[in-house]
């Protein structure tokens, strides 16, 4: 039960973060949409910064879900563990080896844990840091074949181009902690076939 009822709190937040990750969808396209309009050199960098974001997640999906599942699976051996260890009697050498027992299980889950949020983390540095460069290569860019960009315009430009930013890189990171949700879902619905 307490397991269904982690999972459903997992997936709740996971729904929340699917509004906010539509949000931030929709202001990055917007975004991208002035740019492109202001100017088409944007459009290049733009394009590769999609392309590549989406082969960054495509390759990232499965390492992110299985460190995700060595989690859930050292969480639930350590629940386990603590569990039997409040049912064991007060017997002194029994009762010590279970708790040993379970702070065993407690560093294995932490580890888990630490590998899962390192790798999400390394996992959405690599985008932001194509978004980072692509933006500043197209604002050196601009500004050296554009002498009319300056002034202005290139506020205007630079301030569309921290929306994007900040929405592409937003949309990435809710990306990236919602690919674990599938093996929640899982979970819940294990041996479980509705139709």
């Amino acid at each position: 039960m307490t397991l269904i009822k982690e999972d459903a709190e997992k997936i709740a937040s996971v729904i929340h973060d699917t509004i906010q990750l539509m949000g931030s969808c929709i202001l990055t396209v917007s975004a991208a949409y002035i740019l492109l309009r202001e100017n088409i050199y944007f459009f290049l960098p733009i394009a590769l910064i999609i392309v590549l974001t989406c082969v960054q997640l495509r390759f990232a999906k499965p390492v992110i879900q299985r460190l995700y599942a060595a989690e859930m699976s050292k969480e639930d051996l350590y629940k386990e563990s603590l569990i039997s260890a409040f049912n064991v009697s007060s017997d002194g050498k029994q009762s010590k080896m279970q708790l040993i027992r379970s702070y065993g299980y407690l560093k294995d889950t932490v580890r888990a844990r630490y590998k899962y949020l390192k790798a999400s983390a390394i996992q959405s540095f690599w985008p932001e840091m194509a978004i980072s460069a692509g933006t500043v290569s197209v604002i050196f860019f601009s500004a050296a074949a554009t002498p009319e960009l300056f002034g202005e315009r290139l506020i205007a430009c630079l301030g569309y181009i921290g929306i994007f930013t900040m929405a592409s890189t937003g949309s990435i990171r809710l990306g990236i902690t919602m690919i674990g949700v599938k093996v929640s879902v899982d979970r819940i619905f294990r041996g479980h076939r509705y139709e």
